[in-house]
């Protein structure tokens, strides 16, 4: 395995360092101008010093240098750096302006307040050259901010600093010799510390510029030639000028040879440079050591690395062929290094990839490269490989390649699953919003098959549902598959389909072969077999483990009927077809629950409205009319019949019938015990037949079964407190097998049956015994007005003809059928107080006296006391009590006036006073009848009400 060297990283920031030196040069330059130590500004008195105005640029540029260099991306650092280089560059421009023109704008007078000249040449002012020098390195700085812009930024910017940095580097040898281009001449020369700024500046722009050449790497790195050049450089540069200086200062007053001279600085220069080596060994060579130590320490953790790494590691040369294969890259290859290295790349990558074009041209752009790519082994499989390349360089200098391979085939398949796994949730969450929405049974299970088919990728899809142990074909996706059309409403006795029964009892779902033996014949058929290569059976069950009953509603069936060679069964297509069963049987449940709940509150209505018309009508055939259509909506059969018990006759007779097509069932007469329906009420017991053909029962009425097409047949006997009533008959034109709650229903409604029966039985009864009463009632009043006309002969015939005349009379005015009956009680018991006046009073010739005519007054008294203890006569005591009240109050018992007297005995009055007149008695004759109504019409007002008086005149007598 080949060494790699590690580069050595940069210990130094030379832009930094460089505009550190420059602001603390431009900065010492201010301060000698403003405390007025000028040598401050210059390197001797005897030269020019540094402008205030160019220590001010080099305060921004220097600023600007350092802010660039440090952080360059921030907003706020390359606003800053735009502003300092434009007012740098605006002074350079106006100082070579001043120059060409021959003119002073007393500028560098303003910053340094001095006119004094140093011989021929002003103090303090910034000279042309040094000019020059900002507009160069100011452009150099424009140049580096636009950077992005151009291409070709950092080599114009390069040009630029070289340029500004190359003219001061002059200058400063110059200085070196004292030889500043003469002070006499015609061009002011540059200040020293000046030009050592510039050459800062400058430095450190081409660093910015082009941070990779070699003369800076050299210097900034931490290896051994980064020492040397450190140590030695400087050095000798400081030798140089020192060398440069003695040769011009003490040289010529040693008056030594020259030989001797140069000799002697030989001598100082090399005693200089063994002290300075023997510095270096002692100071590097334990750090040599410790460096090889460390290389070697890391050599064999990176050997140990290589060898015991779990991803495949390789070394390639740039020509693509491999030189090193760790032993995992053995083993996901099955093959020996020897035979990796040998065949090369081509024996591990792909080569019909497209993605290997691509690796390979940003491995050789940018690199490195990561990526997938699909790899060979040796057996010529191809798997995923996650695949990391970087370029490196070994002992030696050469361009190396490190290959990184880790086996990815787990974590795709992981990949695959868990898409896998989100394709599923996706539908399975789709599937549950669309059934949530669903209203309705049929659309939910057209729904369900039809995401089955989509989902599972099978070629049908059906499901039956349990109903009355047996399992229903309720619904298919597509109706119609492969030329086979499903039997929709088909029914089978689970016990007969011990497959299906073995799946819902064991609640996991069950794949089956069209070759299956142990499925029959008939199964087969039930489960589409038939013609399916192979189907696959998933429970429809309701798990809630807070219930105790976790009710199978039924099967869905998928069917793959395509002769494919592919598996159309997967687990995770098994898993899939699972989650819709669950949330098929869940939708399925809340919907049957649904119906349930709302077919229990519409039977709960009807019996409800059942007993509101039972308790509110005593009439027995609207009453079963009613119940009768309650009974067909409920129950969904198509015809019923009551019929009701002749206790006389012990017959069964038709009372109310609902849906028959033939009126012949309206002439019906049964004996108890004939019959079903006879036989129903004799046992007390109710007859099922929900299937006349299959069940081969003799019919007591074959030609009913002929006329109206009867398939079953249902009678209950209507037994209320023990007793027989009748019977309810159910036909239906199809069969029909109820569960336990239409069966618990139809015996509910039975009830009703019986009891509005036992009502309308018990009405009669008493409407009949009210008749009789009220005819034994009037009886015994008519007899008591009989007697009274025989105690008193000359009234003969007045009761009952003022009783007719009230009655007409009260009819005109509106009263209630009810009322009469009181109103003609009231008319013939008038008298009937008289009872209790003594006969020789009530039938004295003469005048009676006022203690005779006080105790006749009391009669209306006495008839209230007689009355009253009698409730039924009760509202008849009006006109016993109060016929003899006056309209203006001055009538007996109490002396009512105006409407404080009863209606009725107003009314009453009117007519006995009419029938009196009208009449002949022992002491008078009859009057006319002009007279009686005249006497009667002025009487209005004062004796009668003239209301009463007026309808009475009306009326024929």
């Amino acid at each position: 395995m080949s060494k790699i060297l590690i580069e050595p990283k940069t210990r130094f920031r030379i832009p930094e360092i460089c505009a550190a030196l420059a602001i603390g040069i431009a900065i010492l330059a201010l301060a000698g101008w403003l405390s007025g130590l000028r040598f401050l500004a210059g390197q001797w008195v005897t030269y020019i010093p540094m402008a205030p105005s160019t220590a001010l640029a080099f305060l921004l540029l220097g600023s600007t240098l350092f802010s660039f260099a440090r952080i360059p991306a921030l907003r706020v650092s390359r606003l800053f750096a735009l502003t300092a280089v434009s007012i740098v560059f605006l002074m350079g421009l106006l100082v070579l302006v001043q120059f060409i023109l021959g003119i002073d704008l007393g500028v560098e007078q303003i910053l340094s307040r001095t006119n004094e000249l140093l011989g021929s040449t002003p103090l303090g002012r910034m000279s042309p050259l040094t000019a020059v020098s900002f507009l160069l390195e100011s452009a150099a700085f424009f140049v580096l901010i636009n950077r992005e812009r151009h291409g070709n930024a950092p080599t114009a910017a390069s040009l630029l600093a070289i340029g500004g940095t190359s003219i001061n580097a002059v200058v400063l040898i110059a200085y070196i010799y004292g030889a500043p281009l003469l002070y006499e001449g015609t061009i002011i020369p540059v200040a020293l510390p000046t030009a050592i700024a510039f050459v800062l500046v400058g430095m450190g722009q081409i660093y910015l510029a082009a941070p990779g050449i070699p003369a800076y790497n050299n210097w900034s790195r931490t290896s051994m030639r980064g020492i040397l050049l450190r140590a030695f450089l400087p050095f000798m540069l400081f030798f140089v000028i020192i060398q440069g200086w003695l040769d011009l200062t003490i040289q010529p007053d040693l008056s030594l040879n020259p030989a001797v001279w140069q000799s002697f600085m030989a001598i100082m220069a090399s005693i200089l440079i063994v002290i300075i080596t023997w510095w270096i060994a002692r100071r590097t060579g334990s750090e040599i050591e410790r460096t090889q130590e460390t290389l070697a320490e890391s050599e064999e953790r990176y050997r140990l690395l290589f060898e015991n790494s779990g991803e495949a590691i390789l070394l390639t040369r740039p020509d693509g062929t491999i030189y090193s294969a760790n032993p995992e890259a053995c083993r996901i290859f099955g093959r020996s290094a020897d035979e990796i290295t040998k065949l090369g790349r081509s024996s591990i990558i792909d080569p019909s990839d497209p993605r290997l074009h691509t690796a390979l041209e940003v491995s050789k752009s940018m690199g490195q490269f990561k990526g997938e790519l699909n790899l060979l082994r040796k057996d010529g499989t191809i798997f995923s490989g996650e695949v990391s390349t970087a370029i490196f360089k070994d002992s030696s200098g050469a361009e190396r390649t490190s290959m990184t391979i880790r086996d990815i085939t787990e974590r795709k398949q992981r990949e695959e699953d868990i898409k896998s796994r989100n394709d599923d949730l996706t539908t399975l969450y789709q599937l549950s919003s669309a059934l949530a929405d669903t209203k309705d049974l049929e659309n939910m299970l057209e729904l369900v098959n039809r995401h089955a088919v989509e989902s599972v990728h099978t070629t049908f899809a059906c499901i039956a549902l349990l109903e009355h142990n047996d399992l229903v074909t309720r619904a298919a996706y597509p109706l119609r598959s492969l030329g086979h059309d499903f039997n929709i409403g088909g029914r089978q006795p689970v016990t007969a389909l011990p497959v299906c029964q073995l799946v819902m009892e064991q609640n996991e779902p069950v794949v089956l072969r069209a070759g299956n033996p142990e499925v029959d014949s008939m199964e087969r058929t039930t489960i589409l077999l038939d013609f399916a290569q192979s189907v696959c059976l998933v429970p429809l069950r309701v798990t809630d483990h807070s219930q105790i009953l976790n009710p199978i509603l039924g099967l869905l069936i998928l069917g793959e009927a395509r002769g494919e060679k592919r598996e159309p069964f997967t687990p995770e297509k098994l898993r899939l077809a699972r989650s819709i069963g669950d949330q098929a049987a869940v939708a399925i449940r809340r919907l049957l629950l649904r119906e349930q709940a709302a077919s229990r509150l519409q039977r709960l209505a009807s019996l409800g409205e059942i007993d509101r018309n039972i308790a509110s009508n005593f009439d027995l055939h609207l009453n079963l009319k009613m119940f009768l259509q309650h009974v067909i909506k409920q129950l969904e059969v198509d015809v019923a019949d009551v019929l009701v018990l002749n206790d006389l006759l012990q017959t069964l007779e038709f009372t109310a019938g609902l849906g028959f097509r033939s009126p012949a069932i309206e002439h019906m007469r049964l004996r108890l015990g004939e019959g079903q329906a006879g036989k129903a009420a004799l046992e007390r017991r109710s007859i099922q037949i929900p299937d006349l053909a299959a069940t081969g029962d003799v019919f007591a009425q074959p030609e009913l079964l002929e006329a109206e097409h009867v398939a079953a047949y249902f009678a209950v006997p209507l037994i209320t407190k023990g007793q027989v009533k009748g019977v309810l008959e159910i036909f239906h034109r199809s069969v029909l097998v109820p569960d336990m709650e239409w069966f618990d229903f139809l015996d509910t409604l039975a009830g009703q049956a019986a009891i509005a029966i036992e009502n309308s039985t018990l009405f009669e009864s008493l409407q009949r015994s009210n008749v009789d009463l009220s005819l034994a009632y009037d009886a015994t009043i008519e007899g008591w007005s009989r007697a009274l006309d025989l105690r008193d002969k000359e009234t003969e015939g007045h009761t009952q003809r003022v009783t007719e005349m009230t009655v007409k009379l009260a009819r005109a005015f509106g009263f209630s059928k009810a009322e009469l009956v009181q109103v003609r009680w009231g008319s013939l018991l008038h008298d009937i107080g008289k009872m209790g006046v003594p006969d020789e009073i009530l039938h004295k010739p003469g005048p009676l006296t006022d203690e005779e005519w006080m105790l006749m007054r009391k009669h209306p008294t006495f008839a209230y006391e007689m009355l009253s203890p009698i409730r039924y006569l009760r509202l008849a005591l009006d006109i016993p009590y109060s016929h003899h009240e006056k309209w203006d109050g001055s009538g007996y018992p109490h002396g009512l006036k105006g409407e404080q007297i009863p209606l009725v005995a107003r009314i009453f009055a009117v007519v006995d006073v009419w029938d009196a007149l009208s009449s002949d008695r022992p002491y008078r004759a009859a009057w006319t009848e002009e007279k009686v109504r005249e006497y009667i019409l002025a009487a209005s007002g004062t004796h009668f009400d003239p209301q009463v008086v007026d309808l009475f005149m009306q009326i024929p007598k």
